[in-house]
């Protein structure tokens, strides 16, 4: 059978990211042709077994309802397999659509939603661009430490290109329904993961390491937490590793609404992280001037 360019698009990036929505398909793939358009060969694509898709019944971090959520199913890991020559073990799908949870739905379509906004904001930066996005299930690390296997499993990981070289970020989001303390373990693990010196055979500088929360008053805690699984690594130096180490907190619809602003809060304050990221130095002086 042979595919039509965007609907191999589709299978692709579902394989990328695991759910999405009509609306971020289309976002990704579709602009500027219609939304009605996209939704039309996501239709076709799970009439013909391709695709799995399941309404989810509460929103995410941009709240509300867009319809039907997407995943790719067995058959369309076939598909994909045979297109792009892919080893079938390395095409994660839906095997069981009671898995299809909203719970999961809304995390991933969460995750997909930073991922958006920030490579459109960087778009509109001259230079700069969202080189790579990885979400789960593509990012569980594993490494040996003290003989024992660790695992680091983020949200995402970007990778942004500009003209001075480039920039990594680990993202973990956070929809409020996890405890406080459950981010002071998984801080500690990036800050073991630091430590030992794993990560320099999969990054050329360590990743700063963004949360982002659908509260806004967990902002501060969050920031706390983190800075206490820092110091809870009593055999090292809680600066030293601040300083390698940058954690920042921001409230998803300050950053969905201006991901390259001065949204984010860091742990240790005395540390700077970069506030505003990638941001165009010509648009800075045009904005002070009043002239655009």
């Amino acid at each position: 059978m042979t595919w039509a360019p965007r609907q191999a698009q589709v299978l692709r990036l579902l394989r990328a990211h695991r759910f999405m929505d009509a609306v971020q398909v289309h976002r990704v793939i579709y602009e500027p042709v219609s939304l009605r358009s996209c939704q039309r060969c996501l239709t076709l694509l799970h009439h013909q077994g391709l695709l799995v898709r399941v309404q989810p019944s509460r929103g995410g971090l941009g709240g509300g309802s867009s319809g039907y959520v997407y995943g790719l199913s067995a058959k369309g890991a076939d598909v994909l397999e045979a297109i792009d020559d892919a080893p079938r073990r390395q095409i994660p799908y839906v095997k069981d659509p009671e898995t299809f949870t909203p719970e999961r739905v809304w995390h991933q379509l969460d995750v997909n939603r930073c991922f958006i906004a920030l490579w459109r904001a960087l778009e509109a930066v001259d230079g700069h661009e969202l080189v790579r996005w990885n979400s789960d299930p593509h990012l569980r690390m594993r490494y040996q430490l003290a003989g024992r296997y660790q695992v680091i499993h983020p949200d995402g990981l970007a990778q942004v290109r500009s003209p001075i070289g480039d920039d990594w970020l680990f993202f973990e989001i956070d929809r409020g329904t996890n405890e406080l303390r459950r981010y002071r373990t998984k801080v500690g693990r990036y800050a073991r993961f630091w430590d030992s010196g794993a990560w320099r055979s999969e990054f050329p500088v360590f990743p700063e390491l963004r949360i982002v929360t659908s509260r806004q008053s967990r902002v501060p805690r969050l920031v706390h937490a983190a800075e206490a699984g820092i110091r809870g690594l009593y055999h090292l130096d809680s600066r030293a590793v601040s300083q390698a180490l940058r954690v920042a907190v921001a409230w998803a619809p300050a950053f969905l609404a201006d991901p390259l602003g001065p949204v984010w809060e860091p742990t240790f304050s005395e540390v700077p992280i970069r506030q505003n990221l990638w941001r165009d130095p010509q648009r800075e002086k045009r904005v002070e001037s009043g002239v655009w």
